[in-house]
Formats: C-alpha cells, structure tokens, sequence
C-alpha cells in the first residue's frame, strides 16, 4: 500500500506507528509493507550444528597440525583464486575437512557429543598431506611437506609425550631401514654363489 504525506519528509523512517515503511525512488515513493516473521529453515540449523561441532574438535587439535592447515590456506589461495574471493584460513580449510568427510561418510550430526568423539577418532594422527591423498582435500604445490600428525587423542599434550612418540617413529624408520639393507645384502650373497658356482 502506497503511502502519502501530508508534510515533506526528510529523514525516510522505517517505521510510522505500527506501519513498516519502504522507500523508492530517491525518497519520492513511499510503501508499507508488512513484515513476515522469520523462520529458521532445517538448512540454517544443520550448518549452526556443524559448525557448533567443527569447533569443539578444532579447539583439541594438534598445534604443529594447525600450523600446517594455514599453511595449506596459503598455497589453496594461490591455487584456487577464483574460488575463494574472501581468502582462506586454517580454520575454514579444517570446515572443509569436516564438510567433505560428513558428504563421504553420510555422518549423522543429530548427536552433538557422539559425532564430536567420532570426528576426533577419524581425524587421529592424520596428517594435511594424507587428507590430500584421500581426496578429502585439493591439490597445491608442495603438498608432501605437510606431515605433521595430529595427536588429537591425547588431552595432555605434554613434551614427553611428543618425544616418546617421535622415538617411536624413529625406531620404525631403523627397523625398515635394517629390513631393507639385509635383503639387499642377502640378494648380493646370493648372486655371488650363482656366479661362482656358473664358473666351477
């Protein structure tokens, strides 16, 4: 309904009385409209409950793992421009984890504090390049660098913990390194029994 005035208006209120006012036409055209109340769509409450969720497990990751999701930001900013017009950080690159892995898996999110312990499982000792490798996300440059570990699972994040857990990964890496020379010492052995018992 077009709405007149009896006096020149300057200032072009929202709201005479109990009438919402819109206005058009630089000032010249006024209309009342009548406002709908707004309703919360089922869209609207999932991403609120997802993203209640991205942040109680972003709160308990890993320190060296979050340093490496920024620095992925940095090289899916150069990547991607043209998808990302209001840049990138961690945490936005850590929703995309989430989202992705709630597509894949049909994750129910229903339950707040079960579906929290689950992405906390599925995201133990995971690395950013690893999420690479499964698709989970997209390609940059320089991708293997990101290999730090998330040790989610461990409340007390202490320096003993992380030296244990670094001997750990040192002595498989001896163990594989020993394997390795072993069976190609036992390969050249092998070979110079052939050769010699070629020439008896």
């Amino acid at each position: 309904m077009r709405i007149y005035f009896t006096e020149s208006v300057k200032d072009f209120p929202k709201k005479a009385g109990d009438l919402h006012l819109a206005w058009y036409q630089n000032g010249r055209v006024c209309i009342s409209r009548a406002l709908k109340s707004h309703q919360m769509q089922t869209q609207n409450f999932n991403i609120i409950k997802v993203n209640q969720i991205t942040k109680a497990v972003w709160d308990k990751l890993d320190l060296s793992f979050k340093k490496d999701l920024a620095r992925y930001a940095e090289h899916y900013k150069k990547a991607y421009p043209n998808l990302r017009k209001r840049g990138i950080s961690a945490y936005s690159a850590f929703l995309m984890v989430i989202h992705v892995l709630i597509r894949r898996f049909a994750i129910d999110t229903s339950h707040h504090a079960n579906t929290i312990v689950l992405f906390e499982r599925l995201l133990d000792q995971v690395t950013v390049y690893k999420l690479i490798q499964l698709r989970i996300l997209k390609k940059v440059k320089t991708a293997y660098r990101l290999r730090h570990c998330n040790y989610i699972n461990y409340d007390k994040k202490s320096p003993l913990i992380r030296v244990y857990l670094r001997k750990i990964q040192i002595k498989q890496i001896k163990s594989e390194v020993t394997s390795f020379v072993e069976s190609v010492t036992i390969d050249v052995s092998t070979f110079y029994n052939a050769q010699q018992a070629a020439f008896t």
